[in-house]
């Protein structure tokens, strides 16, 4: 976990790179580039620019403890996650609520398992959310994925899951009709987390015992 204020938070470095090749652990937010190959969150320890932050506020919730606190109700959860996408200057439209279960929720931060089972639960409330049997994630693994399609600018999105163990493996997004980015078919994004772990403090690699699997 990166730690910037003093206070950890529950956004995980993710392994960025290859697969099979040594992995390069990055913040989820990264800010700018710090010394020695680190990606440093703005405010983090040693930053000479840095300036505080007040996490407090922030979507979704970033500490273990405030995610902990969600609903495990799937409907209170969804209600929850909509108001506060608008608090938060969004408009709560189905694609925001999506995108914030998906990934920021799922992707971007570790909870306890009646949470992560909630949200999942949560994501199959909102209209027009399917299951994709077959996609492919930018490590070129196959899954099953959640998708949404957002119908007023053409893009779908999904959430990759392993087929077996279920584990989060990656998301893209792609156009479903032509549109100005491209014809149909064009991937907007697409992503990988190879490894994902835990530690108690800044710049400290998760070794092996603390890896999420």
């Amino acid at each position: 976990m990166s730690r910037p204020c003093g206070r950890p938070v529950s956004q995980p470095r993710h392994c960025v790179g290859v697969r099979g090749a040594e992995c390069s652990w990055e913040p989820s937010l990264p800010q700018r580039t710090g010394v020695d190959g680190w990606i440093d969150e703005l405010g983090a320890e040693g930053d000479p620019d840095a300036v505080p932050i007040d996490y407090s506020g922030s979507l979704p919730p970033n500490t273990y403890a405030a995610l902990a606190a969600m609903p495990t109700d799937p409907a209170e959860l969804l209600e929850q996650v909509r108001s506060d996408v608008v608090a938060h200057g969004g408009d709560g439209s189905d694609r925001e609520v999506f995108q914030r279960i998906g990934g920021d929720l799922v992707g971007e931060s570790i909870a306890p398992p009646t949470v992560v089972a909630a949200r999942y639960r949560a994501a199959a409330l909102i209209p027009g959310v399917v299951v994709v049997p077959d996609a492919v994630d930018a490590a070129g693994r196959h899954g099953v994925a959640v998708g949404y399609e957002d119908t007023a600018i053409g893009r779908r999105y999904e959430y990759i899951f392993d087929d077996t163990t279920f584990s989060y493996l990656g998301a893209r997004s792609y156009l479903t009709r032509n549109t100005t980015l491209g014809p149909v078919g064009t991937l907007t994004s697409i992503s990988a987390v190879l490894e994902r772990g835990a530690s108690d403090a800044v710049r400290q690699v998760p070794d092996a015992d603390h890896l999420l699997r």
